[in-house]
């Protein structure tokens, strides 16, 4: 399934604390999709028959907010947006007793989706019923925005409205709290954060890179972002480094480092 290198890595991985993963678009298929945030159905059950070999167990967001409970090898798989070609993942998730959280707009529940993508046409939404399917079903659905604007550019009335009403959009759907936030395209900034702490979020997600709980603020978790392009492999030395940033040349000067310092150390 995975080059015998990769196999090697992650072997030794999971053990600098929790890792979350970005999703967006599931296509049919095993083609690499032409948006390089969409991967392939094929190529995502790779991703899930790694994780499941090599014993990581999957938590959803809030599950953050008690961290005495998360085991070790934990990942968070999330999915950005609320696509509806994302049922398929969430039924396979739940088939194989895994869980995930999908970050919706709520503002395109049901219909399509109105915020600009540069080469993509408009994108069918998840509906009120499949989140509800969803949430019954062990999965978590947190908050994408309402409008899914850049939330650093918009005004304060404005931003406090895509916050606020995108939470109380959810809840009146699944009739439960809304704890998790992902901010639209990873942009976030003190004003940003406290508005989403203020509306009464518990745990937020933006783009950067790392480890999830690096500078151990909640609501500032990293995430690796997955491409359509990653095979098995190099989600493999994604989860073992966390970055995105392992491309062979990467690999090759760790291994002379450590073999630099296997025999220095004599």
């Amino acid at each position: 399934m995975i080059d015998p290198i990769s196999n090697k890595i992650m072997q030794g991985a999971g053990q600098h604390g929790p890792v979350v993963l970005m999703y967006h678009s599931i296509t049919t298929g095993n083609t690499t999709p032409q948006w390089p945030w969409a991967i392939s159905f094929e190529r995502f059950l790779t991703h899930l028959d790694l994780l499941q070999k090599f014993g990581w167990n999957t938590i959803c967001m809030r599950d953050f907010l008690q961290p005495e409970n998360i085991p070790p090898r934990a990942v968070a798989i999330t999915f950005d947006d609320g696509y509806l070609d994302n049922l398929v993942a969430f039924e396979e998730l739940a088939r194989r007793k895994m869980s995930a959280t999908c970050f919706v707009v709520s503002g395109d529940i049901g219909e399509r989706s109105r915020w600009p993508e540069p080469g993509r046409e408009p994108q069918t939404m998840l509906n009120a019923q499949h989140l509800k399917t969803m949430h019954d079903n062990g999965m978590e659905i947190g908050s994408h925005s309402r409008s899914h604007f850049h939330l650093t550019e918009v005004d304060d009335e404005t931003l406090h409205s895509e916050v606020i009403h995108s939470k109380g959009d959810i809840e009146d759907i699944l009739g439960q709290p809304v704890v998790s936030f992902a901010y639209p395209y990873g942009q976030e900034n003190e004003r940003v954060v406290n508005m989403v702490r203020e509306a009464g979020y518990q745990v937020a997600c933006n783009t950067s890179t790392g480890w999830a709980l690096t500078g151990n603020d909640l609501m500032r978790m990293r995430r690796l972002t997955v491409y359509g392009k990653d095979s098995a492999s190099i989600l493999a030395r994604k989860l073992a480094f966390g970055d995105i940033d392992v491309d062979w040349p990467r690999m090759l000067r760790y291994i002379c480092r450590r073999v630099t310092n296997r025999f220095s150390r004599g």
